[in-house]
């Protein structure tokens, strides 16, 4: 197959209106990060790890760069995806995911090794949060 681009001048009034309500909507859209309402999954509540008020943070001269980031997994380059953990400021790829994308586990593979407990997914830190993740 081939795939052709082409610009089409749409005029107002053309489209049918749940179109053109679907399209602004997508472009006010802001990120989780943004609205502290995005914050939560419909029926999720968000509350504190228990490991959030005791958390051990290593004295390990780690400092973590403003971006870009890669998986600390020397063959691994996963480029997205990636969360810090909290307690080292390693930075590992997430979860694979059933259809073969998304990370290749070694987010949680560290875990396994070390019972470091938090994890936070970079990219969705912002001064009113971030999204963290608890084991």
């Amino acid at each position: 197959k081939q795939w052709y681009q082409r610009r089409v001048a749409i005029t107002a009034g053309s489209l049918p209106d749940i179109v053109t309500q679907t399209a602004n909507n997508v472009i006010a859209f802001s990120s989780a990060g943004q609205q502290d309402q995005n914050n939560q999954w419909e029926g999720e509540v968000r509350k504190n790890s228990k490991h959030s008020d005791n958390l051990l943070q290593l004295d390990n001269g780690v400092k973590v760069p403003p971006g870009p980031w890669k998986c600390s997994i020397p063959d691994c380059d996963k480029t997205d995806n990636l969360w810090m953990n909290l307690t080292c400021g390693s930075i590992f790829c997430g979860r694979k995911y059933f259809d073969g994308t998304g990370g290749n586990n070694h987010a949680v593979d560290y875990y396994d090794q070390t019972k470091y407990p938090l994890s936070v997914k970079l990219g969705t830190i912002t001064p009113q949060g971030g999204d963290v993740y608890s084991y």
